[in-house]
């Protein structure tokens, strides 16, 4: 007699961000892997585990041998190390905890004047004090 049981990987149960920069989104995501012989739906605990973070989709099915992808969109405001967890459930099995970690870092855009085309536009600037 087949198993009910659901048989699924998550390759990868840790995403990391690396340094990101304040006040830009970032994204990446992870997948869910179907290896058993049912469709498998699988729903996201937490889809917004602290403030700027939003996990997509919430709810997902998967058919039979394929995967979905999940996609986690951080939009920081201060800088911070992050290390967050949140839960997938998969419909009769217990709930799997993903991390997400990064750091939160002042954007570096140091451009040097020789680098910059203008295209043949002048540009009148003013600078002040």
């Amino acid at each position: 007699m087949p198993s009910n049981e659901a048989k699924f990987k998550i390759p990868e149960k840790c995403v990391h961000f690396g340094s990101i920069p304040i006040n830009i989104t970032s994204k990446k995501s992870f997948a869910i892997i179907n290896e058993g012989i049912n469709h498998l739906f699988g729903q996201i605990t937490d889809s917004s585990p602290c403030a700027g973070v939003v996990v997509n989709p919430t709810n997902d099915l998967v058919s039979t041998g394929l995967q979905t992808s999940i996609t986690i969109e951080v939009t920081p405001i201060e800088l911070i190390k992050f290390d967050i967890k949140f839960g997938l459930r998969v419909l009769g099995e217990h709930e799997q905890e993903i991390y997400m970690t990064g750091e939160v870092i002042e954007p570096n855009l140091n451009i040097p004047e020789s680098e910059i085309n203008y295209g043949g536009v002048s540009i009148l600037m003013k600078a002040s004090k």
